[in-house]
């Protein structure tokens, strides 16, 4: 696992308290183009 990839997985974390249905997608559209 690389920094970059431990960072973005903590953003989600706070992201996804704050607004579940929305990082869900976000998340979701991120790993389709990666």
């Amino acid at each position: 696992m690389s920094p970059d990839f431990l960072f973005f997985y903590s953003f989600c974390s706070v992201f996804y308290q704050k607004s579940p249905s929305m990082a869900n997608q976000l998340t979701i559209d991120i790993f389709r183009k990666g």
